[in-house]
C-alpha cells in the first residue's frame, strides 16, 4: 500500500508514521499553550549568515612570450643590479686546492649580518702553565716537536687521517712563525692580515692567550666559517698535547714511537712480584728457568744395583719463531705414546692419538684415547705428566718431561704418583740433580 504526504509525494510507511508523531506532538504543545514558545526558541538559536561581498577579479598584466620573470622578493641592493649578472662561484671543501676566484660583486654592497662575540670557554687558572711546569719542558722542547705531536694525534688522540692533515698544516705554520691567514675566496681576510705572524708557537707558549687572540682576530677581520678549523681546533689539540707531555715528561726525550712507549709501560705493569711482595707465598716460576727431566737409573754411587730417579736439569730452548716446526717436533715425540691417569683411585691407561686444532697459538691441546673407549683433551704439561705416570707404573726406563707448575683442576681427579712397591721398601730411592751443559 502506497503512502503520500500533503504535497502528493510518495513516502514510506516509516516516514508516514514519523510525520504523524510530529503532528501529535505539535498538537499537544498547542494544547498546553507552548506552540509560540517553540517558534521563538528556534528563531533565537538559528544562525544568521552574513553575506560577503563578491571578490573583485584582479586583472594580471599580460606578458609577452619569452619575457623573463622577476621575483618580488629581491633585496634593494639586488634590484639595482638586475641588469648585472654575477658569475656562479663554486667553493672547494679542500683548503689545499683553493684558488683565488675573482667576483664581480662588490663586498660593500653585500649586507653584513651582525654576529655575537664568541668565547673560548677555557679557565685560564686550570690550563695556564706555572713556572714549575715550564721547567719540565726546558731542555726537552725544541722546534722539532712536530713529529711527537703527530704521534700524539695518531696513537693517543686517535683522530682520522684527514683531521691529522688539517691540524698539522695549521700547527706547522704556527711552529715556523709563518702565521695563519684566512684564505677563503668569499670570506677570507684582507691581504696582510695574519694571526701570530713572526711568532713561533711551541707547547711552552701561552696557548690559552693565543686562543683568545685568535678569537679576537676572527671578530675583527671575519668569522671562521669552517667551525674552528682555522685557529681554534689546532690550538686546542696543541693544548691537549701540552697537558699530555706534563703527565708523561719522558715522552719528549724518548726515541721510540708512542705505541712502543705505551708498550714499555705495559711491560712494567706486567712484571712479576718480588719475593717480598708475594703475599700468597706462591713460588714464582720464570719462563727462562731450565726444564726438568726424570730419568730412571739402575746404578747408584756405590756401584750397587738400585732403581733411582734422577732429575736432569736441561737448559730450556729458545722459542722458535716458526710455530709449525715446533708442532711437528712435539707431535713426533708424543706420537703413539702410552699414558696413565688416575680417576677416583683407579688407574686408566690410554694412547696419544694426535693434536686438536685450536684458534689459540699459545696453548696446544693433545687428544688421548683410553682403553675403555673414553677420550680426553690434555695440554702439553698434563700429557707429559701422564706419560711419566705410565712409565713409572710399568717400570719403563725412558726419559719423560715434567714441570714444576701445579696442574689445573679438571672434572676428573688430579694425578697421584704411586708409592714404591713393598719389595723395594728396603732400598732407599735417591734423587740427585744433574745439570746438563
Amino acid at each position: 500500500m502506497a503512502f503520500y504526504d500533503e504535497e502528493g509525494r510518495e513516502i514510506s510507511q516509516y516516514e508516514k508514521m514519523r510525520l504523524e508523531r510530529i503532528a501529535r506532538n505539535e498538537a499537544y504543545l498547542e494544547k498546553l499553550g507552548l506552540g509560540s514558545a517553540k517558534k521563538k526558541l528556534l528563531e533565537a538559536t538559528a544562525r544568521t549568515k552574513k553575506k560577503r561581498a563578491a571578490a573583485v577579479a584582479r586583472c594580471l598584466p599580460k606578458r609577452k612570450a619569452g619575457e623573463e620573470r622577476r621575483s618580488a622578493r629581491l633585496s634593494s641592493s639586488s634590484r639595482k643590479k638586475q641588469n648585472h649578472s654575477s658569475p656562479l662561484v663554486m667553493l672547494s671543501y679542500d683548503d689545499e686546492e683553493e684558488e683565488h676566484v675573482e667576483q664581480d660583486d662588490d663586498p660593500a654592497d653585500t649586507p653584513r649580518i651582525p654576529s655575537r662575540r664568541r668565547s673560548t670557554n677555557i679557565h685560564r687558572e686550570q690550563w695556564s702553565l706555572s713556572e714549575e711546569e715550564k721547567s719540565v719542558f726546558k731542555g726537552n722542547m725544541d722546534e722539532n716537536y712536530l713529529g711527537k705531536f703527530k704521534e700524539f694525534l695518531v696513537y693517543h688522540n686517535k683522530i682520522s687521517e684527514q683531521n691529522v692533515r688539517n691540524v698539522m698544516r695549521q700547527v706547522s705554520k704556527l711552529a715556523l712563525g709563518e702565521g695563519i691567514r684566512y684564505e677563503s675566496p668569499r670570506y677570507g681576510w684582507k691581504e696582510g692580515y695574519y694571526f701570530c705572524k713572526g711568532q713561533k708557537v711551541t707547547p711552552l707558549s701561552d696557548l690559552v692567550s693565543l686562543k683568545e687572540e685568535g678569537q679576537e682576530c676572527e671578530d675583527k677581520w671575519g668569522r671562521d666559517h669552517g667551525n674552528g678549523w682555522l685557529i681554534q681546533h689546532p690550538l686546542q689539540k696543541l693544548l691537549l698535547f701540552q697537558q699530555f707531555c706534563l703527565n708523561n715528561p719522558d715522552f719528549l726525550t724518548a726515541r721510540c714511537k708512542l705505541r712502543d712507549y705505551y708498550a714499555l709501560d705495559e711491560e712494567d705493569e706486567e712484571e712479576p712480584l718480588s719475593n717480598n711482595e708475594n703475599t700468597n707465598n706462591t713460588p714464582i716460576v720464570s719462563s727462562s728457568l731450565p726444564a726438568l727431566h726424570v730419568v730412571t737409573t739402575s746404578e747408584d754411587n756405590s756401584g750397587e744395583s738400585d732403581d733411582t730417579l734422577a732429575l736432569v736439569v736441561t737448559p730450556q730452548k729458545e722459542a722458535s719463531t716458526d710455530s709449525n716446526n715446533n708442532n711437528r717436533e712435539n707431535q713426533a715425540i708424543f706420537e703413539n705414546q702410552r699414558i696413565a691417569k688416575e680417576f677416583d683411585g683407579v688407574t686408566y691407561c690410554g694412547t696419544h692419538c694426535g693434536t686438536v686444532t685450536t684458534y689459540s697459538t699459545e696453548r696446544e691441546l693433545w687428544w688421548v684415547s683410553y682403553d675403555d673407549g673414553d677420550s680426553e683433551e690434555l695440554d702439553e704439561e698434563e700429557l707429559q705428566t701422564c706419560i711419566l705416570h705410565y712409565q713409572q707404573t710399568n717400570n719403563v726406563n725412558t726419559v719423560a718431561a715434567t714441570t714444576t707448575t701445579p696442574q689445573k683442576k679438571r672434572s676428573k681427579s688430579s694425578i697421584v704418583t704411586p708409592s714404591p712397591s713393598t719389595t723395594q721398601k728396603s732400598k732407599r730411592r735417591k734423587l740427585y740433580i744433574k745439570k746438563v751443559l
